[in-house]
């Protein structure tokens, strides 16, 4: 590889670890705000209701916040209407009566052949593309990806999962409260068992609504595309 695709390899990577610092930040941001009134810290760590309030609101937030600090993050940029991916897209989109605020090119340097939707909400969500799965697909095989994509909003798997990790967090959190509220170690243990316990469940999840969402793609042969 010559020294513009290092440079281009090496910028892609970067961008990829500066957004899974992502939620740490966001983290790290409501503890500083919590932490400047030293009444509002004790409350919060003392109440399980509001230690459980925090919670809530800090996933609720980061799962808000989250497709605008991605497109910043990543390198994208926005998919033209006017172009023939664009004008496809928008045909699936109307046919089966889906929103989203955006649909954007994601500029792997066309070292990755990916696809994704990020957001809760019509007016935060957005649609990814990679470069590279763009230049590899017909135009049936595109709108049956985005089909795929759709297929996930239609299904609420987005809000699925937060309400499912808010729940296991919430949980561990109580559970470690409730049985050893003033041992940190063992509390650390808990939640560490709960975290290792959701992954699993996660795995198994993703791939129960990943087939789920290939329900979508009858989306494409509705609209005889």
């Amino acid at each position: 590889a010559g020294p513009t695709e290092l440079r281009r390899g090496r910028s892609f990577q970067l961008r990829l670890l500066a957004s899974s610092l992502v939620p740490v930040s966001v983290y790290f941001l409501f503890a500083v705000l919590v932490g400047l009134r030293e009444d509002v810290r004790i409350h919060v760590e003392r109440v399980a209701l509001l230690n459980a309030a925090f919670l809530s609101l800090l996933l609720t937030s980061l799962a808000a916040l989250l497709p605008r600090l991605l497109a910043m993050t990543w390198e994208t940029t926005p998919l033209p209407r006017t172009s023939m991916e664009g004008s496809l897209l928008e045909a699936v989109a109307a046919r089966a009566s889906f929103r989203a605020r955006q649909v954007l090119v994601w500029r792997t340097g066309h070292s990755m052949a990916n696809a994704a939707i990020v957001g809760l909400f019509p007016s935060t969500r957005i649609v990814l593309f990679s470069d590279s799965l763009l230049t590899q697909l017909a135009p049936r095989e595109l709108a049956a990806v985005y089909a795929h994509e759709i297929g996930h909003a239609a299904r609420h798997h987005v809000t699925i999962f937060l309400c499912w990790a808010l729940a296991f967090f919430l949980g561990g959190d109580l559970l470690a409260q409730a049985i050893a509220p003033d041992e940190l170690w063992v509390g650390s243990a808990i939640v560490l068992g709960a975290v290792v316990v959701w992954w699993f469940v996660f795995s198994w999840l993703s791939r129960r609504f990943e087939l789920e969402a290939d329900l979508g793609i009858d989306t494409v042969k509705q609209a005889e595309i």
